[in-house]
């Protein structure tokens, strides 16, 4: 990538050519094999799985279709899948294939096996320092601006949905309240709440600003291990935010204070935008480019050694399906997943 906005330009042409079509692989389920599993979530399991063929690893998705039938939430998982089978950047987990039988459906990803950023706090002694968070905090911006190019809003941003590849840089992960949003508003009450934008809790709406008040959130918990606005209960933290009652702590350098400051302002219209948040002097030592390319060593390479042996002992051949299986009755919900 040599020219950042050309490169926008481009990846949305793509976005919405992918969009409007329906995802088709030469591959089948059987050319892949499972082998661990690395996570689990409300609607299914996390397999760390490989190409039988070219040996490259992934992660798929196992996703139960009858306890997301059971939960009435379909429509959220089909738009999951729409967003990740039309996204693709260097920064955010995105769909490399989709397969569906009776029992599953699988979205198989690109592997992020290094922890999430809540993991990397802890092994830090619960805070980075600011050279770290910045290396950090710009690849989550340049994830952001990419997604409100294509003219998404991602609404879950928190360390734990923030992954860590072999290289030791982020993949953006869980897309499952993430929806398009040109330049309307949105009403619904999602995200966490020591996360949530001062908007969403009132009713007027809110625009994809919110995502950018939840980046000043999170670089602010990188660098002290805490956010700013969590109090001992849910009622205090939401007046807090209502307020925009925070203090820093004393170790935080001006630069950091001020742009934090520049980005929790309570009125959308004050509150830094991309561009004033790529410039500040904060991130005077980013190389943008490279580090988009991945040009420059991450400060923590993670130790996926362990993470990758292989647990032989554990039976996967359930994740796969009984091809004997009755069809379910519920099947016809699930035609427009492709």
């Amino acid at each position: 990538i040599v020219n950042w906005e050309r490169y926008l330009q481009t990846e949305l042409v793509s976005y919405k050519a992918k969009l409007s079509n329906i995802m088709t692989s030469k591959l089948v389920l059987n050319n892949f094999k499972f082998l661990q599993l690395i996570g689990e979530g409300a609607f299914g399991r996390v397999i760390l799985t490989v190409n039988r063929e070219t040996n490259v690893f992934f992660a798929t998705k196992v996703i139960n279709k009858r306890i997301i039938y059971e939960r009435n939430v379909i429509r959220h998982v089909l738009n999951e899948k729409l967003i990740l089978q039309s996204i693709r950047f260097p920064f955010t987990l995105y769909l490399e294939y989709f397969f569906q039988n009776r029992k599953n459906m699988y979205f198989i990803m690109p592997l992020a096996i290094g922890g999430d950023l809540g993991n990397i706090l802890n092994d830090c002694g619960g805070k980075l320092t600011e050279e770290t968070a910045a290396f950090y905090s710009a690849q989550i911006l340049l994830a952001l601006e990419y997604l409100h190019y294509m003219s998404l809003i991602y609404r879950d941003l928190k360390p734990k949905n923030i992954l860590l590849d072999h290289l030791g840089y982020i993949k953006l992960a869980d897309f499952g309240f993430c929806k398009s949003l040109n330049n309307h508003r949105t009403f619904t009450v999602c995200g966490t709440t020591e996360y949530l934008a001062p908007e969403i809790l009132e009713t007027n709406g809110y625009s994809k600003a919110i995502d950018l008040w939840a980046f000043g959130i999170v670089v602010y918990e990188l660098c002290s291990g805490r956010t700013p606005f969590r109090a001992n209960d849910r009622p205090k933290t939401l007046t807090n935010i209502r307020t925009g009652r925070y203090s820093c702590p004393t170790y935080f350098t001006e630069l950091l204070q001020d742009l934090i400051w520049n980005i929790l302002q309570k009125e959308e219209n004050q509150r830094y935008k991309v561009p004033s948040i790529k410039t500040h002097n904060w991130f005077r030592n980013i190389r943008w480019l490279p580090l988009l390319n991945k040009q420059i060593k991450a400060p923590i390479i993670p130790n996926i050694s362990i993470a990758m042996k292989v647990n032989k002992t554990m039976d996967f051949e359930q994740f796969s399906g009984d091809a004997h299986d009755e069809e379910e009755e519920f099947s016809k919900y699930f035609e427009t997943f492709g």
